[in-house]
């Protein structure tokens, strides 16, 4: 599809699969893995690992899932260093609520780094859900913007109303864009 900004791209998915190795007791409100291998009208591949829905600071029935979020957490990260993708997506509810404790935004921050770490060239995008506050995930993505990481917590609109595509349209080095 063509874009209103006039960028060409081209999906083409190759590869869908879960995470090896997850406990299915973990999966109450962790996500799955996918790996996407995209195609821009460059044709130069793209390999894209999106996850979403991590919840962190979930209590379920009084039972504290930190422990299964910090595996999850250091599972991703051993994938992400394996897979050396182009880019991460993290679509929507990173947090359980609006208000994570200061606990649980030092669990995403350090993992999200470690991650990072894993694949410093890798492009990450981080998108708010309905869960978290948009605002209050936006505070800290001047800093994460120099790591590559982009955290967007609203839809920015221009004078006219319309979507400012600019702001969410994110280039992923001589490849395309995501």
């Amino acid at each position: 599809p063509i874009l209103e900004n006039g960028l060409n791209c081209s999906i083409y998915i190759l590869l869908i699969t879960s995470s090896p190795g997850y406990s299915k007791s973990v999966f109450l409100s962790v996500p799955l893995f996918y790996r996407y291998f995209v195609v821009n009208k460059m044709h130069k591949p793209m390999k894209i690992i999106h996850t979403s829905d991590w919840h962190l600071g979930q209590e379920f029935y009084s039972y504290d899932r930190t422990e299964e979020h910090e595996s999850f957490l250091c599972q991703l990260r051993s994938i992400v260093e394996e897979e050396q993708p182009d880019a991460l997506v993290i679509s929507g509810d990173i947090y359980h609520n609006a208000t994570p404790s200061n606990t649980v935004m030092r669990l995403f921050s350090d993992h999200l780094d470690s991650i990072r770490q894993a694949c410093p060239d890798m492009l990450i995008v981080v998108i708010a859900g309905n869960h978290d506050s948009a605002s209050r995930l936006e505070i800290s993505s001047t800093i994460w913007a120099h790591l590559n990481v982009h955290i967007i917590g609203r839809i920015e609109r221009n004078q006219e109303g319309e979507i400012d595509f600019r702001r969410h349209i994110i280039p992923i080095q001589d490849k395309g864009y995501i």
